[in-house]
């Protein structure tokens, strides 16, 4: 029996590995018919991480859906016990080595509460770390409030200059 086709020169092989090609992305386009899946099941995170984020994604459906993910994206965002609405956040861990992290966030609240206007932070000692957080709408005055902080620690901490360590001089 021969593999090709009489008429057309096409084999079964080739048409049935074109047809296994194309079964997964006829299961893609199903369109509506497909059940969205819950935030959690999909472990969605509100903040990017490498460079993925919502706007990036084939699935984003401006402003603030997904066609995979059911739920109101933006709302998420923009909910007080998530962002607020902020542009940027920033975390600060310290481990003092062998000292109560206790010790520092007093004078960390202190560079804190000195933040320009526009930026939310909060400090606190947990399980051996100085923790910090901070949320604003201008990146470049979140990024100052952070560097305050980490000149600040740096030099309380660990005994250095009260500056940036050059990398962040690029």
């Amino acid at each position: 029996m021969s593999e090709s086709c009489s008429n057309s020169g096409v084999s079964r092989r080739s048409v049935l590995l074109a047809a296994a090609g194309a079964a997964p992305l006829l299961a893609l386009t199903g369109g509506e018919a497909q059940a969205k899946l819950a935030m959690t099941a999909v472990k969605y995170q509100p903040d990017p991480k490498d460079g993925k984020q919502c706007d990036g994604c084939n699935f984003f459906v401006a402003p603030n859906s997904c066609k995979m993910v059911d739920g109101d994206i933006a709302a998420i965002v923009a909910d007080p016990a998530c962002f607020d609405g902020a542009a940027g956040f920033a975390t600060l861990m310290l481990a003092p080595a062998g000292r109560d992290p206790q010790r520092f966030v007093d004078g960390a609240r202190a560079v804190q509460a000195a933040a320009p206007e526009g930026v939310r932070a909060g400090v606190t000692a947990i399980a051996g770390l100085v923790v910090a957080r901070w949320l604003a709408a201008d990146a470049a005055l979140l990024r100052r409030a952070y560097a305050d902080l980490a000149c600040h620690l740096r030099c309380e901490a660990m005994g250095l200059p009260r500056r940036l360590p050059r990398i962040w001089h690029v």
